[in-house]
């Protein structure tokens, strides 16, 4: 970054890349997740700052695969969250999303204030899944991705549970469709 100061078309992938560094040191101290012990920052705020980051960050993963990323907006959406947690577990179903849809898929990414909470769905326009990936889904170890590790849904749902917020599959209108629902109200 002190490098390229000058150059001003570098200024923002340079944000971007530094601030993805400081947010995964961050995760990476905290990524023994499975740690009772770990305080999170949870406080109420917007999401839409969030999920319009995590969409930055996947984008070029969708374009890479011809996936087109369609994310709604919601302004008003306010929920008791993690910032850092949350990111990374959108990412993490948005990049399986972008990864089970086929070239010229998409993904769907919606959002929506409720009382008491904020629903965000992630759909992808892949082949949808079996009832024993549903029944295992989250699951440590367990993965269908060649060379996956089987790490990823386990430590996004543990990381919605820290934050109050659950996350669940149910049925798509064509592929998988995973349900994030955030507390709008403090936890108790």
């Amino acid at each position: 970054a002190r490098r390229l100061e000058g150059e001003p078309a570098s200024r923002e992938p340079i944000a971007l890349v530094t601030g993805e560094v400081d947010r995964l040191d961050a995760l990476l101290k905290s990524l023994l997740v499975f740690r009772t012990d770990a305080a999170e920052k949870i406080r109420q705020q917007p999401v839409q700052p969030i999920l319009d980051r995590t969409v930055a960050l996947v984008k070029p993963h969708a374009e890479e695969h011809g996936v087109r990323l369609d994310a709604g907006r919601c302004e008003e959406a306010l929920a008791f969250v993690d910032g850092d947690y949350l990111q990374q577990a959108l990412m993490s179903l948005m990049l399986n999303a972008i990864d089970a849809s086929s070239r010229e898929g998409v993904v769907v990414v919606s959002v929506r204030s409720e009382p008491g909470h904020v629903q965000l769905e992630i759909e992808d326009s892949g082949p949808g899944l079996t009832p024993e990936q549903e029944e295992r889904l989250f699951e440590a170890f367990y993965t269908t991705k060649p060379g996956g590790t089987g790490l990823g849904l386990a430590v996004t749902r543990t990381l919605l549970e820290k934050m109050g917020a659950r996350v669940e599959a149910v049925r798509g209108a064509s592929g998988a469709r995973f349900r994030v629902t955030l507390p709008a109200e403090q936890p108790a």
